[in-house]
C-alpha cells in the first residue's frame, strides 16, 4: 500500500515526548512512531469489535460472557452477565 502524507495536530507535550524517544533510540523517527501508534490503535479497535460482537451474541443466547477484564464490558453494557476468566 502506498503511503500518503497527512498533517496531524498533537499537544506540544506529546511531540516533545516522541522526539525524546527518537533522540534516545526508542523510536526510529517521529513518523515511524506515529505510524506504529496508529497501527496499534486500529488493531485495538478491531479487537474491541470482535469482543463486543461475541458479548452481544452471548447476551442474545442468554449465555455468560467470559473475559479477563469484566469491568470493561460491564461499563459498556451493564446488562451483560460477565464472569472473570
Amino acid at each position: 500500500m502506498a503511503a500518503r502524507k497527512v498533517t496531524v495536530k498533537l499537544a506540544g507535550e506529546q511531540v516533545d515526548a516522541i522526539r525524546k524517544l527518537v533522540d534516545s533510540g526508542g523510536a526510529q523517527s517521529v513518523s515511524g512512531f506515529v505510524q506504529h501508534a496508529v497501527s496499534v490503535a486500529l488493531d485495538n479497535v478491531a479487537g474491541w469489535g470482535v469482543l463486543l460482537a461475541d458479548a452481544i451474541c452471548a447476551r442474545r443466547a442468554h449465555q455468560r460472557v467470559v473475559t479477563s477484564d469484566p469491568e470493561d464490558l460491564t461499563r459498556l453494557d451493564p446488562t451483560l452477565d460477565v464472569v472473570p476468566m
